[in-house]
């Protein structure tokens, strides 16, 4: 796997959307990419929790009107 695809695969990763297959591969690519890796990952879990945060915002604001 190339970082690019580390990447693509990074961002199902953090919603829990891979196979157990395919996150053992992701986990080893994730540590033979090391800090890189690490700094992606933790983006991608940062922009999932504002989105959720988001969303969650949104989903109360339509209960108040």
């Amino acid at each position: 796997m190339n970082f690019e695809e580390f990447q693509n695969q990074s961002r199902f990763y953090v919603v829990g959307a891979l196979e157990p297959r395919e996150v053992e591969e992701f986990e080893r690519e994730r540590e033979r990419f090391g800090k890189k890796a690490e700094d992606f990952v933790t983006q991608c879990y940062a922009l999932h929790e504002a989105f959720a945060l988001t969303a969650h915002v949104h989903d109360c604001a339509e209960l108040v009107v």
